[in-house]
């Protein structure tokens, strides 16, 4: 038991107000035997016959632990929802265990549960990536850089946070508020006028999209999901014509699948 959170509400230390807590229980309470207290933490032994008799109960009912299936209101469980401008790495891994098991503990108590997770291709923090590679990218590329096309990505995501906390010491250095100089660093108002366009459709900037989309599924990471349903509905050899440029066309070495479900994939070509 964490004592910290009720010292406000008395006048003891955590030690103190834990050994009081410890002596009531025992004296008080049948199953708590014995306590200690390890600066504020009152750890209770809980005497032996408590678990045995759960145990028993445990073990002897029919499905211990669940409620009749459906019974309670739905609920959506939404997760991991990984940021499509970085790798995913072990700590995605963590936050699906968690998900699937808040997600099963939910189906136990009787929800009907819903598991989703939203694969965000398209917003801020994609035009952030966009920025720093138009500005910095040199037409860098997979092939070019040797990386997988995530973890170049992912480096421009980077570089653009570092452009904007640089900025935005600067701004507060000249006299401005953090928050501020947070909503007028160049490189914020760059990209967010790059979605405004983004989202009118302007042709440059979908354009650009596009190719930062492709990046990502080079020959080093040839098969990966695009939720740019326009890519689909374009011609390959049309969109190397107009929108892509002379350099990216070798990226679009591929052959676009829609599948059944309606979800876009992007194949590299078969390989001898």
């Amino acid at each position: 038991m964490v004592v910290f959170p009720i010292t406000k509400f008395v006048k003891l230390g955590p030690e103190q107000l834990g050994q009081v807590i410890g002596e009531y229980l025992v004296e008080h309470c049948d199953i708590v035997v014995q306590f200690n207290v390890v600066k504020g933490f009152l750890n209770l032994v809980i005497e032996d016959g408590y678990w045995k008799n759960a145990f028993i109960r445990m073990t002897s009912a029919v499905q211990w632990g669940w409620e009749v299936s459906n019974t309670k209101p739905r609920i959506m469980v939404e997760y991991s929802s990984p940021n499509t401008n970085k790798p995913l790495h072990l700590g995605h891994l963590r936050n699906n265990f968690l998900g699937y098991s808040v997600a099963e503990i939910l189906k136990a108590a009787g929800h009907k549960v819903t598991k989703v997770q939203i694969i965000n291709d398209r917003g801020i923090h994609i035009c952030k990536s966009m920025y720093a590679w138009q500005h910095a990218g040199k037409n860098e590329t997979p092939e070019s850089t040797g990386l997988k096309g995530d973890k170049l990505v992912g480096q421009y995501y980077v570089a653009f946070d570092q452009q904007y906390k640089a900025e935005i010491a600067e701004l507060i250095q000249n006299g401005m508020s953090k928050e501020e100089a947070e909503s007028k660093a160049p490189s914020m108002l760059a990209a967010q006028e790059m979605l405004r366009k983004w989202e009118n459709g302007d042709e440059e900037v979908t354009a650009l999209f596009l190719v930062h989309a492709v990046l990502p599924f080079s020959e080093h990471q040839p098969r990966g999901w695009l939720g740019f349903r326009a890519l689909v509905a374009t011609p390959p050899g049309a969109l190397r014509a107009r929108v892509i440029p002379q350099g990216f066309a070798r990226l679009l070495r591929c052959r676009l699948d829609v599948c059944k479900q309606g979800s876009d994939r992007m194949h590299s070509p078969a390989r001898p």
